[in-house]
C-alpha cells in the first residue's frame, strides 16, 4: 500500500502541472508600450522604457492576459535583458526613501487589474473608458519596494488595504480607455492601430486640494510601499505614466 501511494503520489504533482500548463496557454499575449511622456504630450513620464515595445516572447518578456486564473489582469515583465525606468523624483510627502532621488532601472513589473473589465452598455466592439488599479515593482538594487496606485473609487475594485496606502494623500484613479479593434483615431484619443488596444494612465485630476507637504500639485498620485518586512507606506509621489497595451492579432 505505501509503495502505491509513493508512485500515485509524484503522478498527481506531474498532472496537476500538466492542467497548469494547458491553462496557461489561454494566457493573452499582447504588445506593451511605455510612452516616455504622459498622455497629455507636454509631461515627462516618471515611468520610461527602454525604447522599445514590450512584446511577449520577444528577448524574454513576458506580457500577457491573465485569462487562465479568471483575473483578466495585465501584466508585463521584461526579463532579463530589457528593462524599465522609474523617476520618482516628484514626492509628496517628507523624507522619502533617499534611493528615490536618483532614477532606478532594470526588471521591473507591472499589474494592471482586470484590463478586459467592460462597461455596462458597452462590448469590446466599442470605445469606453474605466478607472482599475496598479501594481508595479520598482527595480531597485536593495529591498523590496513597489509602487501602487489603488484610488478607493475605482471602476474595477476598491483594494483592501485602501486605508494604508491612500494617506495622507488619496491616490490617483488609473483611467483606461479602451480602443476597439480597427479604430481610427477619430477621437484624438485612440490610436489609429488594426489592433484591440488599452491606453493605460493616471488620472490628470488632484485627488487633494491646494498642494502637498513638498508644494507639489497632489495629482497623479501613487504610494510607494516597502514590501520588505511586512507592507509599510514609505511616501507618495507624482507619478505620471503612459502605458499602450494591444492585442498581437
Amino acid at each position: 500500500m505505501r509503495n502505491t501511494l509513493l508512485i500515485a503520489i509524484p503522478a498527481l504533482f506531474l498532472a496537476q502541472a500538466a492542467v497548469a500548463q494547458n491553462c496557461n496557454k489561454l494566457n493573452v499575449p499582447v504588445q506593451w508600450t511605455i510612452h516616455s511622456m504622459y498622455v497629455d504630450q507636454s509631461t515627462p513620464a516618471a515611468i520610461t522604457g527602454d525604447g522599445s515595445p514590450y512584446v511577449n516572447g520577444q528577448s524574454g518578456v513576458e506580457a500577457v492576459i491573465q485569462v487562465c486564473s479568471g483575473s483578466f489582469d495585465a501584466t508585463m515583465n521584461p526579463g532579463r535583458s530589457r528593462s524599465v525606468t522609474f523617476n520618482l523624483n516628484q514626492p509628496l510627502t517628507a523624507n522619502p526613501p533617499s534611493w528615490t532621488s536618483a532614477s532606478v532601472s532594470g526588471a521591473g513589473s507591472f499589474n494592471v487589474r482586470n484590463l478586459w473589465f467592460v462597461p455596462s452598455g458597452h462590448t469590446r466592439a466599442t470605445e469606453y473608458t474605466f478607472t482599475t488599479l496598479l501594481g508595479s515593482a520598482v527595480p531597485t538594487k536593495s529591498g523590496s519596494w513597489n509602487l501602487a496606485m489603488r484610488a478607493v473609487s475605482d471602476t474595477v475594485a476598491a483594494p483592501l488595504d485602501y486605508a494604508l496606502i491612500n494617506a495622507p494623500y488619496p491616490n490617483s484613479p488609473v483611467v483606461v480607455h479602451h480602443c476597439p479593434a480597427g479604430a481610427d483615431a477619430s477621437t484624438n484619443t485612440c490610436l489609429a492601430t488594426g489592433h484591440e488596444t488599452w491606453l493605460v494612465y493616471p488620472s490628470p485630476n488632484p485627488t487633494g486640494s491646494g498642494y502637498s507637504q513638498t508644494g507639489r500639485q497632489i495629482t497623479q498620485v501613487g504610494t510607494l510601499l516597502n514590501t520588505q518586512k511586512g507592507t509599510v507606506n514609505s511616501g507618495e509621489f507624482s507619478v505620471p505614466f503612459y502605458f499602450s497595451i494591444s492585442l498581437l492579432q
